[in-house]
């Protein structure tokens, strides 16, 4: 470790930085939890909000959760730092999840403590990647083989729906929504990954630990994901439509979507409501709103009072039967381009969805009924489909709204 000048000096380094020089409020956090720490205390919340924040807790009640966002995002400016201006400092500060007292260690103790961290998942990170990959390149040697086939068949370039992903130049972006899990560490011989219906990503997981500091020693990010079967499924589907376009096509997890990409991209999601990730702010256009746990989709009519909900059915041990809500939604992005939804609460409603789109035996029903003679270009629709050991056997069409191309 560092002489206490040095450390000073780095302390100093990183308060004057991109990160930091800009935010008074994030110098004057850190230097305080810096001081604290290095004077052997372990600041409390309530001690943080009175001598950082608020002079009085009772002229504002409100302050002592200012203190976990703005501990949240002191962090995420140290990580940011240490990325980019601090790469190559010597001594880091730290500020472990669930505590308030910066720690301090040298790069050799950080990098083997990162290089520990990330060993133990490193192979089935890459095995689970290198299945993914070889699942896609199989796909679509499939569809290229029934590409012309299925040419004579159907002509795609001509449906409302897909007209935009072939009239303009912009690449096609689709989106596979993955699922968060963190470590579990409870049984020190036995580490688990763990999937948590109501923890959706890494700010879900830091809000819970936040709420749960008990749990903080036992829990930790993997920065892994994992795809359902509905993926590659999906893509069987979907690919052939997306193959008649000459536009360059990519795949990416909804988990890696940039804001940069709304505006890059013709894109199609694919992934249950869990997964939106960035995009659930595009739903304030919507008229459909939905919970994680317990599932529930809700369908707010434009003219009318009625809030319509819906509750699916889960299969179980006893039970194969099951029923799940989905929707589609063509909005208009924000560059001239289109991003198509397919979302439900489940797997089957998304299989079931992308065939109704894609299979010209669903489309030119839904083509005939709701889109012929028109101008229509942007639209939702809200289905049932039931479904018998995972496998789609009906879908109903519940609701269908014309949206404005006024984004």
């Amino acid at each position: 470790m560092k002489n206490n000048q040095q450390i000073q000096n780095y302390l100093e380094k990183v308060l004057q930085s991109n990160e930091f020089a800009e935010s008074k409020i994030h110098q004057k956090l850190f230097r305080y939890l810096f001081e604290t720490s290095f004077n052997g205390q372990a600041p409390k919340e309530t001690t943080v909000a009175l001598d950082v924040f608020c002079a009085d807790l009772k002229e504002d009640p409100e302050c002592t959760a200012k203190v976990r966002v703005y501990i949240y995002n002191l962090r995420k400016k140290l990580d940011s730092y240490y990325l980019h201006e601090g790469a190559k400092d010597k001594i880091r500060f730290e500020i472990p999840k669930g505590h308030y007292k910066v720690v301090i260690s040298d790069k050799k103790g950080a990098a083997e403590k990162n290089a520990s961290t990330s060993f133990n998942w490193r192979f089935a990170f890459y095995t689970i990647s290198l299945l993914l990959l070889l699942c896609v390149i199989f796909i679509i040697y499939l569809i290229d083989s029934h590409k012309s086939e299925r040419n004579i068949q159907y002509s795609y370039e001509s449906s409302p729906v897909w007209i935009d992903y072939f009239e303009n130049d912009m690449p096609i972006l689709v989106l596979l929504g993955d699922y968060y899990f963190y470590l579990d560490c409870f049984f020190p011989d036995r580490p688990r990954l763990t999937r948590d219906y109501q923890i959706n990503s890494e700010q879900d997981l830091d809000s819970f630990l936040d709420d749960n500091i008990p749990y903080n020693q036992y829990i930790n990010e993997t920065g892994l994901t994992f795809l359902s079967k509905l993926a590659p499924w999906c893509l069987f589907d979907l690919l052939p439509v997306m193959l008649y376009s000459d536009s360059h096509i990519e795949l990416k997890l909804s988990s890696q979507l940039q804001w940069a990409d709304l505006n890059k991209y013709n894109i199609v999601y694919v992934g249950t409501f869990k997964s939106f990730g960035k995009l659930t702010q595009l739903l304030e256009q919507l008229h459909f709103t939905f919970q994680v746990r317990p599932n529930c989709l809700y369908y707010h009519p434009e003219d009318a009072d009625t809030t319509y909900e819906y509750t699916g059915i889960s299969s179980s041990m006893t039970s194969p039967y099951e029923i799940d809500y989905a929707a589609i939604a063509k909005i208009p992005g924000p560059n001239h381009n289109s991003i198509i939804l397919f979302t439900s609460m489940k797997d089957i409603g998304c299989l079931a969805t992308v065939k109704f789109l894609t299979q010209p035996k669903y489309f030119d029903a839904f083509y005939n009924e709701y889109l012929h003679n028109s101008e229509i270009n942007y639209f939702e629709a809200v289905f049932r489909v039931k479904g018998y050991e995972r496998t789609v056997a009906n879908i109903e069409l519940l609701h269908f709204t014309e949206l404005s191309s006024q984004q």
